[in-house]
């Protein structure tokens, strides 16, 4: 069984995480925001995430740019 992003964002969901993809020309750009009072900084590493997503994006991990919650560019994704 392969993992869906459905299946990302249910378990994002469990820990109070939401997530948001915007496709660009060069990949996919992924915001993760927290629930209030959830902690900002307990996700796994970028570099796992993108490994989890990349297979469901059909793309290369490095072609996946992830912003945090905190991060400065956390906004960018409208939604």
């Amino acid at each position: 069984m392969s993992t869906t992003i459905e299946d990302v964002q249910d378990m994002l969901a469990a820990d109070g995480y939401a997530m948001r993809i915007e496709r660009t020309d060069a990949g996919a750009h992924v915001a993760v925001t927290a629930d209030d009072g959830v902690c900002d900084d307990c996700l796994v590493p970028k570099n796992v995430l993108a490994g989890i997503l990349a297979p469901a994006l059909s793309l290369d991990p490095d072609l996946i740019e992830l912003v945090y919650p905190g991060e400065a560019s956390a906004p960018r994704v409208a939604g």
